[in-house]
C-alpha cells in the first residue's frame, strides 16, 4: 500500500522550530482547553469501542479533532504487524520498499509533534504505546486513550497505581516513584524502536518479568545502530537525561532518510 506523497508530506514537512510551533497555544484554544480540562478531572478520553467521533489529540498540533470511521484505517500497532501491509512478514530495514521507509519518518515526527503539543500544556499521558496512536488513510498519526493521563504540576508527581502497559512503560512508573512529562519519552523511544526494527517489544517475555528486568536490572532492548538508535538509547537514560520533544524533533528530522 503506497503513501499519497502529497497528503503523506503535510506530517514530515513541518521541521521543528517552524513558526508552526508557536502557534500551539492559540491554535483552538478552547478544544486544547478543554481536553486539559477533562484530565484534571479526571474524565477519561479514550477510543471507544465504536471510533466514531472519538477525542484525540492531533500531531498537526491543531489539538483535539474529530476522528471519524471512515477516516480511520487501523492503530499504528496494528499496522507494524499486519503481513499483507508489508508483503513480507518482518523486513530488515534496508530491505523496505521505500514508500514505507517515508511513512515511518511521518510517523515518528507526528507521534512526536502530538506528544510536544501535549507536554506544552502541561499534560503527561503516562500510557504512550503503538496501540493509542491512530493512523489514517493519509498517513497522520493522532494519539488516543488519555484515561491514564495526568497535569503536571511543578514539581515531580506521584501515582501508586502501576498503571500502564509494561513493554512501554518508563521505569520510574513501574517502581511507583515521582516522574514527569520525561516518563512519555521513555515510551516514545519504544515506539521508534518498533518503527525501526518492525518486532514487538520484549516479545515472548512474560509482562512480570519484562517489570522486574526493567525496573530492577536496568534492561532495556537491542538498540539499533546508527543514529536513531543513538535517539532511542537516550530516550531510555535516566529522566533528567531524556532529551525534550524539541529535541527530539529537530534530531528525527537531521537523519530524516538515514538507515538504522
Amino acid at each position: 500500500m503506497a503513501a499519497n506523497p502529497t497528503n503523506f508530506g503535510e506530517i514530515a514537512a513541518e521541521p521543528a522550530g517552524d513558526s508552526h510551533d508557536d502557534e500551539v497555544s492559540t491554535r483552538r484554544p478552547s478544544a486544547l482547553e478543554g481536553l486539559r480540562r477533562q484530565i484534571s478531572s479526571q474524565k477519561a478520553v479514550s477510543l471507544p469501542s465504536s471510533p466514531h467521533r472519538s477525542s484525540i489529540l492531533a500531531s498537526d498540533l491543531r489539538g483535539p479533532s474529530d476522528f471519524t470511521e471512515a477516516d480511520l484505517m487501523s492503530t499504528w500497532n496494528k499496522v507494524l504487524q499486519s503481513s499483507p501491509f508489508l508483503n513480507k512478514p518482518l523486513l530488515p530495514y534496508e530491505e523496505w520498499h521505500i514508500e514505507f521507509s517515508e511513512i515511518t519518518v511521518g510517523i515518528r515526527v507526528g507521534v512526536g509533534k502530538g506528544l510536544m503539543c501535549m507536554h506544552r500544556l502541561k499534560i503527561v499521558h503516562r500510557d504512550l504505546k503503538s496501540a493509542n496512536c491512530l493512523v489514517n488513510k493519509y498517513w497522520t498519526v493522532k494519539i488516543c486513550d488519555f484515561g491514564l493521563s495526568q497535569i503536571m504540576s511543578d514539581s515531580a508527581m506521584n501515582d501508586n497505581s502501576s498503571a500502564g502497559t509494561p513493554e512501554w512503560m518508563a521505569p520510574e512508573l513501574i517502581r511507583n516513584e515521582p516522574f514527569t512529562e520525561k516518563c512519555d519519552i521513555f515510551s516514545f523511544g519504544v515506539i521508534m524502536w518498533e518503527l525501526c526494527t518492525l518486532s514487538r517489544p520484549w516479545e515472548g517475555i512474560p509482562p512480570v518479568q519484562i517489570v522486574y528486568s526493567v525496573a530492577n536490572d536496568g534492561a532495556r532492548l537491542e538498540i539499533p545502530e546508527g543514529p536513531l538508535g543513538s535517539l532511542i538509547a537516550d530516550c531510555w537514560a535516566e529522566p533528567e537525561r531524556r532529551p525534550s520533544c524539541q529535541e527530539i524533533l529537530t534530531r528525527l528530522l537531521d537523519c530524516e532518510y538515514t538507515l538504522c
